[in-house]
């Protein structure tokens, strides 16, 4: 039973560790599309 309580934390903790993942991935891939655009534009 404890080994079933903790499976289950383990994967609501990846689920959450994943969604945040997505949102950081995403955010990241937008600041560096912001800095190649500021590049082209400073040449």
């Amino acid at each position: 039973m404890i080994r079933d309580n903790r499976w289950t934390l383990r994967i609501a903790t990846w689920k959450t560790y994943r969604k945040t993942g997505e949102m950081l991935e995403r955010r990241t891939r937008r600041l560096m599309d912001g800095c190649h655009l500021a590049e082209d534009s400073a040449r």
